[in-house]
C-alpha cells in the first residue's frame, strides 16, 4: 500500500483513489482497536512534541486508536501553541510544558492534566557560543560566552512562553541582570536559522533545535570531538534545565485534555493514558529486570522494528532529512540516548500524593500543584500574565484542600485514568478473535501487540528533507489577480481537477500570499464598479498563528496596500463555522499569511491535510447583507437611527448560551455611526 503512486486523475477517479485509501487504511487498523461495526468515526487530534519519550511509540503504531477513536497525532513547536489549540478546539489532547500549563490554567483555560511525560533533566537547557579557538578567530571575531554574566548585551533565542523561557527568565533574575540580555522570540526553526546565520549569541530550547546548535550528527558529537564533523559553530552548554531545577525551578512536561472532551468521552481517555503509563514504565524497566522482554524494546536496533519500539520512536521525531518509515541507524541510537536525557515517573509514582493524586484525597498539594503555583507567580512578577485566576489560592491546610475552589481541592491534575481499567466488550472481543483467532486482554497489553505491524505511521504530511528547515506544498505567489465570473472558480489549495487538494498535504510557513479579486464590471481603474463578489471557503484547516484575512475595498483600489482597506473576516482553525459567503461590492482582497511554525501531521487515517480551498463569483447587483455567526469575524457597521436602542452585534442564539466560548485569535471591529 505504502508504495501506491501518486497520479494525475479526474474528479471521478481520485474520489474512488481516495476511497481505496481509506479502505486500506481502514483494513491495516482493524488490529488496532477499529470498530466498524455501526459506530460512528470520532476524530481526535493529539499534539505532541517531536523530540525523544517512550509515548512516541503509540503514535507510530497506531495504539492510540480504539473502538470508533481514530487518534492523529500533530507535532507541535511549543507549549503555547499547543494551549491554544486545546482552547480553540483544534486539539483534543496535548502534551504541555508546565510553563504554558500555567499559563493556560491561569488564564482559564478549561483543561486536565492527566499524565506527567517526565521531567526535564539534561533534555533542554541555555547553549551558547563557546570562546573563538585559532582556528575560529578569523572568522568569528565574536566574544564566547562562558558564564551567566557574560549573557550581558547579548541576543538569547528562546520560543516565548515555553519552559525554557521561564527559566531564562529566573536566571536573569537570580544574576540580577533582568533587561541586560535581548531575548528574541524565535520558533525552533527559526532558531536553527539564527544560529547558523551568527545573528544571535545564546539559545534555550529542546529537541532539534538543540541537537543542531550542539552539532549533534546521528550520535553525540561535540565541538571538540575527533568525528571530523565540522562543528566549528557547536554550542557549549551554559546550563542545563535539570541544574536550573535544583537551584528551584523544576520544569515538567504533562499530557493536558479538554475538560468537555475528558466528559464526554472518559473511557477513551482512561484508554489513551493508559498505553503512555504502560510505555514509560516499559522504558523505566529498560535493563529487562521486571519483564526481560523490556530490554529488547528499547534496545536501538534500526533493523527490527518487530522487536524494538526505538526505530518506531524515531520515526515519530518527522526529523528533517531523515526518510519515512525508515530512519537511519545513526538517528536510532541517538533518539535512544536522548531517552537518558529526562527524567520518566513510574505509572507508581504519578498515582501517588506527591504526583497527580495529590490534593484533596491527600489532604495536602502535591509537587504539581505547588510548581504550577510557583510558576504563575514568577509569571505574574515578570508581567507575563495578569492575573493568577484559580492559582491564586493554593488551600495549603486539610480543610482548606478540601474545597473545590482553592488549588489544592480542585480537579486541575488528576491520576483516575493512569492505572489501566478492564472494558467489557463482547463485540470488541469476538472481532479481534475472528482476526487474530485469540482475544487481546482489555485493558491494553504491551505484549498482545509486540510484533504486530504496522510498525510506523500509515500517513503523514509536512516532513523536511535533508537541508530544510520546513516543508510544505503551497504554491501561491505574493499576489493574484483575478476576475469573478458568473462562473463558480477557485483558488487557494485547489487544482484543475478538484476543488477540494488538502488531502496528503501541508501548506508551507512564512507565506504572505494575496488575491485580488475583482468583479466583471471592476476591471480598470476608470470602472463604475456595481456588481458584488462572493467569496465562500469549501474547506479551512488553518493552524493558530497562521490567518486568512477578507477585506472590502470602499475606494476601489483592490490591493494589498491600499489604506482603505476595510477587514470583513479573519478567519483561523480547523474546520471553523463561518458565514455561507463574504461579499464585497467591486472586489475583495483576501490574505493568507502563516507563521515559521512547521505544521505537520503523523498517522491520519483520513489523511486530511491542512490549508483552504474556497471558491469565488460575481455575485450581480445587489443588496449586500450582513452575515452572522456565532462570534464576529471582521468589521461590522452599525447606524443608529435614534429609534432602536438594541443592535446585535453576534448571534444571538450564542448570546443566550452560558456555556458558548468564543474562538481565539478573532479581529473584531464594529463601526458605530449617528444618522444625521
Amino acid at each position: 500500500y505504502h508504495n501506491i503512486p501518486r497520479r494525475t486523475c479526474t474528479m471521478i477517479s481520485c474520489y474512488y483513489q481516495l476511497l481505496l485509501h481509506s479502505c486500506l487504511h481502514l483494513l491495516l487498523l482493524l488490529g488496532q482497536h477499529v470498530l466498524s461495526s455501526n459506530a460512528e468515526l470520532i476524530r481526535v487530534n493529539y499534539g505532541y512534541f517531536p523530540e525523544a519519550s517512550p509515548i512516541r511509540v503509540a503514535c507510530a503504531r497506531g495504539w492510540f486508536t480504539w473502538y470508533q477513536y481514530q487518534v492523529t497525532c500533530y507535532p507541535q513547536t511549543s507549549g503555547v501553541f499547543a494551549a491554544s489549540r486545546l482552547d480553540s478546539g483544534s486539539l483534543h489532547l496535548a502534551d504541555l510544558g508546565s510553563t504554558p500549563l500555567a499559563q493556560a490554567f491561569a488564564r482559564g483555560v478549561d483543561i486536565r492534566a492527566v499524565f506527567i511525560d517526565q521531567y526535564k533533566g539534561d533534555s533542554q537547557g541555555i547553549y551558547v557560543r563557546p570562546p573563538a579557538t585559532a582556528a575560529t578567530r578569523m572568522d568569528d571575531s565574536r566574544e564566547g560566552i562562558e558564564n551567566p554574566f557574560d549573557l550581558i548585551g547579548k541576543k538569547l533565542g528562546v520560543p516565548f512562553g515555553s519552559t525554557m523561557h521561564y527559566q531564562v527568565l529566573f536566571l536573569l533574575d537570580i544574576f540580577d541582570m533582568t533587561g541586560q540580555v535581548e531575548l528574541l522570540n524565535l520558533s525552533p526553526a527559526e532558531i536553527i536559522q539564527a544560529w547558523d546565520d551568527g545573528s544571535i549569541d545564546a539559545v534555550a530550547c529542546w529537541g532539534s533545535a538543540r541537537e543542531h546548535v550542539l552539532g549533534l550528527v546521528g550520535g553525540e558529537t561535540t565541538n571538540n570531538d575527533n568525528s571530523g564533523v565540522n562543528n566549528d559553530k557547536a554550542a557549549n552548554v551554559l546550563v542545563s534545565a535539570g541544574v536550573l531545577a535544583d537551584w528551584g525551578r523544576p520544569t515538567f512536561n504533562v499530557v493536558a485534555v479538554d475538560r468537555k472532551f475528558m466528559n464526554d468521552h472518559a473511557e477513551f481517555v482512561d484508554h489513551f493514558v493508559s498505553i503512555l503509563g504502560l510505555l514509560t514504565d516499559s522504558f523505566i524497566d529498560k535493563l529487562g529486570e521486571s519483564d526481560n522482554k523490556n530490554a529488547n524494546r528499547w534496545t536501538p536496533n534500526a533493523a527490527d522494528p518487530a522487536s524494538s519500539y526505538m526505530p518506531s520512536l524515531a520515526d515519530a521525531i518527522m526529523k528533517a532529512g531523515e526518510r519515512a518509515r525508515n530512519p537511519s541507524v545513526g538517528f536510532v541510537s541517538h533518539q535512544r540516548h536522548a531517552l537518558d536525557l529526562f527524567k520518566p515517573l513510574s505509572t507508581e509514582q504519578q498515582v501517588s500524593c506527591d504526583y497527580l493524586q495529590g490534593g484533596r484525597v491527600c489532604g495536602r498539594p502535591s509537587l504539581q500543584h505547588i510548581a504550577i503555583q510557583q510558576t504563575a507567580e514568577f509569571l505574574m512578577d515578570q508581567k507575563v500574565i495578569h492575573d493568577m485566576g484559580r492559582l491564586s489560592d493554593m488551600g495549603d491546610t486539610a480543610i482548606a484542600c478540601s474545597r473545590p475552589n482553592t488549588l489544592c481541592g480542585g480537579d486541575l491534575f488528576t491520576g483516575s485514568s493512569v492505572i489501566p481499567k478492564e472494558i467489557s466488550s463482547v463485540e470488541f472481543q469476538n472481532e479481534v478473535t475472528s482476526i487474530y483467532g485469540s482475544v487481546n486482554p482489555d485493558p491494553f497489553s504491551l505484549d498482545f501487540w509486540d510484533g504486530r505491524a504496522p510498525f510506523y505511521a500509515l500517513n503523514e504530511t509536512g516532513r523536511a528533507g535533508a537541508d530544510e528547515f520546513s516543508a510544505g506544498h503551497s504554491t501561491c505567489s505574493s499576489k493574484e489577480m483575478l476576475v469573478a465570473t458568473d462562473r463558480r472558480q477557485y483558488f487557494g489549495d485547489t487544482s484543475w481537477v478538484s476543488p477540494f487538494s488538502l488531502v496528503g498535504q501541508s501548506y508551507s510557513d512564512n507565506l504572505d500570499c494575496w488575491w485580488v479579486i475583482r468583479s466583471s464590471d471592476c476591471t480598470s481603474s476608470g470602472s463604475v464598479c456595481q456588481n458584488s463578489v462572493a467569496i465562500s471557503f469549501l474547506q479551512v484547516r488553518v493552524w493558530s498563528g497562521d490567518y486568512i484575512r477578507i477585506y472590502s475595498d470602499p475606494s476601489m483600489e483592490c490591493s494589498p496596500d491600499s489604506t482603505t482597506k476595510v477587514l470583513l473576516g479573519q478567519i483561523t482553525g480547523l474546520d471553523p463555522i463561518l458565514p455561507n459567503d463574504f461579499q464585497s461590492k467591486g472586489c475583495v482582497v483576501v490574505q493568507f499569511e502563516t507563521d515559521a511554525n512547521q505544521e505537520r501531521s503523523y498517522n491520519d487515517i483520513q489523511n486530511l491535510g491542512d490549508g483552504f480551498s474556497a471558491s469565488y463569483r460575481d455575485a450581480g447587483i445587489k443588496e449586500l447583507r450582513q452575515s452572522f455567526t456565532k462570534h464576529c469575524l471582521g468589521t461590522s457597521h452599525i447606524v443608529l437611527d435614534g429609534q432602536n436602542n438594541k443592535y446585535d452585534i453576534s448571534d444571538s442564539i450564542a448570546e443566550s448560551r452560558t456555556d458558548y466560548r468564543y474562538p481565539n485569535d478573532l479581529d473584531c471591529i464594529w463601526e458605530v455611526q449617528v444618522k444625521s
